[in-house]
Order: C-alpha cells, then structure tokens, then sequence
C-alpha cells in the first residue's frame, strides 16, 4: 500500500474532536474499548453508511471502500517504528526463549546507483546525481514461535545512503531499504523503509499481500517484538 491519504489539519481537528466527545459520552470501561469497538459499530450503522449500501458492488472490504481503508491506515500506523524493532533484535539474540531469530546471515557487496554529489558554486551547494558505486548487504534471518508453532523467513535489503538534515548538511549511513516477510516461501508482506523530507526522519510504508495473511502478519510482529 501506498503512504495514507492526506487529510487536511481542519479535518483531522474535527476528528479528534469527534472522538474525544464520543469517549466522554460512553459509559464504558476505558477509553480503548471505545475507540476499537463502539466508534466502529456507531460509524456502521451511521445515515451514510446505511444510504451507501445500494450503492455498494461488494459486502466485504471493497475496493476503495471504508472498511479497506481503515484497515490499511490502522495498519500504516501501527508498522511505524518496526524496522528499528527489527534491527535492534538482530544485535539481540543471546537469549530467547521460545521466540526467535535465527540463521542469521549477511552478504556484503558494491550496488550500481545513483549517488548526489555535493559541490560549492558561488557560496551556495550544487547538487547533481553521478552515477556511482555504492556500499550495499543483504541480511537474511528465520523467525519461529514454538509455542505457537509459528515460522517464517526474512531478508532485508541496506544500502549506503545520503539524508539531508537541512538545505546544506546531509548524513551518510548504511540504511535499511526494504524488508521482505515470507511463510513457506509465500511472500506475504514488505516494508519500504522511506526518508521523509519534511520531517528528517525515516518511516515505514508497508504493504501486505492479502487479508488471508492476518495471523502470520502479526505473529512475525510478536514474535520479533516480544523477546
């Protein structure tokens, strides 16, 4: 999937708004039931949502429709901060209970790309691509569960990048690109790990091939998350 849909910040205001009144008018337990349970049922049984259902050519997650696109912006969300979660439990595998990370191996090698080349012209930058030789590793690890009888592979791509810090300075480190989860040989997710510019930092954009992958999605988040 592609980064979420922009919304503007007026009705990203009247969201929250909206959300925060809802909770306070809930007699419920906390505040997450609310948000994960009746916020659902209420926007389901909503005026619009009653209207649009002559309207509809499916019943369940329909393209373009709004059950699709709030699983996918849910799991945007959630995905950030994954790759960071991945990296750090590479660097720690000494002790694992009954979930792992193993076989862990990484191929060192030049990748042909186009590099930014960086020259002074009148006091100010000049920045042109050159084509260039780069610093590149492909990494590849299992991940298994053996209570649950979980299992599956991984391989993450890095390659040496350059990330502008502001208009002049810039950064060179060994950066993940991409990560590729597979079972039984099946690919069933990816993250592109992106440089946002705006905000000088790295976000996931993730992707997953299909809804039937759900429960092998999350068990390679629990199992590499929870050591």
């Amino acid at each position: 999937m592609s980064r979420i849909n922009l919304v503007s910040e007026k009705q990203l205001e009247l969201t929250n708004q909206f959300i925060k009144e809802f909770i306070e008018m809930s007699d419920a337990p906390n505040d997450s039931y609310v948000f994960n349970y009746l916020i659902g049922d209420a926007i389901s049984q909503s005026d619009i949502a009653v209207r649009e259902k002559d309207e509809q050519h499916t019943i369940l997650l329909g393209m373009s429709c709004i059950d699709d696109t709030i699983v996918k912006g849910m799991f945007h969300n959630r995905i950030q901060g994954f790759v960071k979660i991945i990296e750090d439990r590479l660097l720690n595998t000494d002790e694992q209970d009954n979930r792992r990370v193993d076989n862990i191996k990484t191929k060192k090698y030049k990748k042909d790309s186009k590099n930014i080349k960086v020259t002074r012209v009148n006091g100010k930058n000049d920045i042109s691509w050159v084509e260039s030789k780069i610093d590149a590793e492909t990494t590849t690890f299992d991940v298994s569960c053996s209570s649950s009888g979980f299992s599956g592979n991984v391989v993450m791509f890095k390659e040496m990048q350059k990330h502008f810090i502001n208009d002049n300075d810039f950064v060179e480190e060994m950066t993940t690109k991409k990560i590729m989860f597979y079972v039984n040989k099946t690919h069933i997710m990816s993250i592109n790990y992106k440089w946002d510019y705006d905000n000088k930092k790295m976000y996931e954009e993730g992707e997953f091939t299909h809804y039937k992958h759900i429960s092998d999605i999350n068990s390679f988040y629990q199992t590499i998350k929870f050591q």
